[in-house]
């Protein structure tokens, strides 16, 4: 099986697991593209994630009140103006263009995580496969 047969049937994302691999072929979302970069001294790639058919990538960590505000003033900004006039916040839903989540156990474990940090604001990106959004 093909690295983007594969990425396409796991659709597990990308992390240090295939930034640092050793192993030829790459199990990831990635297709290959981050496979052992950090090994062959390249630049760590930004977290990604899929939430339901939608792809995100770490925008910033925060904690809960000022997640809300700022992934609120990012909506506006982006392109949803509209959509939030009047809001003081906004709970994300799936496709939103930033998402606000609680950071999980596993996250925490993350280098770029500091022990502060309560949330994570997602920013959604284009498909990996398709370049769609």
């Amino acid at each position: 099986m093909d690295s983007l047969t594969h990425m396409i049937l796991t659709q597990s994302t990308c992390g240090e697991a295939c930034w640092e691999a050793r192993e030829d072929l790459c199990r990831c979302s990635c297709g290959g593209r981050n496979h052992g970069i950090l090994r062959n001294g390249g630049t760590r790639p930004s977290r990604t994630r899929k939430m339901g058919k939608f792809w995100y990538e770490i925008h910033s960590l925060t904690n809960y009140v000022a997640g809300k505000r700022e992934c609120l003033a990012l909506r506006q900004a982006a392109h949803d103006a509209d959509k939030f006039t009047g809001l003081v916040y906004y709970d994300s839903t799936l496709g939103d263009s930033y998402h606000l989540m609680a950071i999980s156990k596993s996250q925490r474990l993350w280098p770029e995580v500091y022990p502060e940090a309560q949330y994570i604001i997602w920013k959604r990106i284009p498909n990996s496969l398709t370049g769609v959004e």
